[in-house]
């Protein structure tokens, strides 16, 4: 089975004031999926409890590809984990030593790194999800 690019929401969650078939209701704290015919009658399709969750269909996906190839890049170059080893009192200078290398390599007109051979806005996504953890995690 294919799936659609657009979110599911997307394709089922219309107004009820629009011509399409389907009415998306929040009753209380469940978000009720609902199918309405044409006659108006309705067939419940689901319930989810997705407030508060991340909507990871929202994230760019030949961005997250990219940034797949550089962390693989990283894995067979440094050690599948090896960036962890970066947690200490610079870990934020360190990596953000690195992001603003590529960062002025692109300011300068190069797109791909010449050692890799990937974008270098992917390398600057690796260094910048490893600040995102280093932050959230601290130095566990």
């Amino acid at each position: 089975m294919k799936l659609s690019p657009k979110p599911i929401l997307e394709q089922i969650a219309y107004s009820s004031m629009s011509d399409k078939p389907w009415d998306n209701r929040t009753l209380g704290a469940d978000e009720r999926y609902v199918k309405v015919s044409e006659q108006g009658t309705e067939t419940r399709l689901a319930t989810r409890h997705n407030q508060g969750k991340p909507e990871f269909s929202l994230l760019p996906t030949k961005a997250c590809e990219e940034e797949a190839r550089v962390w693989a890049f990283g894995s067979k170059k440094y050690g599948r984990s090896d960036w962890r080893r970066l947690w200490g009192n610079d870990t934020v200078n360190t990596v953000c030593d690195s992001a603003l290398r590529h960062i002025f390599a692109m300011l300068d007109g190069e797109t791909h790194d010449p050692e890799s051979g990937l974008l270098h806005a992917a390398h600057v996504r690796c260094n910048m999800a490893m600040i995102i953890e280093h932050l959230k995690k601290g130095t566990k």
